[in-house]
């Protein structure tokens, strides 16, 4: 998880459990999906925002190598390196 503004008083919690992704933040957001806690095989999967259900195939969370390097310019560390994300904007 990471914000493409950081700011201070930002507050954000993610849990991805059954290819169920629930997110709440008081700013935009960008989840970053791994095999080891996403199905990407699968179409059935689910994602809530602010408690609000939003429309799964308005995201594409294919693996693609511009996530991977990106997360490895975030991160810095080759073990944090992320196939896919999601960005959410409040």
């Amino acid at each position: 998880m990471s914000h493409p503004s950081p700011a201070p008083r930002i507050k954000s919690n993610a849990t991805i459990k059954n290819n169920h992704i629930q997110i709440s933040s008081n700013s935009d957001i960008e989840v970053w999906l791994h095999e080891k806690l996403f199905d990407f095989e699968t179409e059935d999967w689910r994602l809530t925002f602010n408690g609000e259900k939003l429309k799964t195939n308005n995201f594409n969370v294919a693996p693609n190598v511009k996530s991977l390097c990106d997360s490895a310019l975030l991160y810095g560390d080759p073990e944090l390196m992320f196939p896919a994300k999601i960005s959410l904007n409040l």
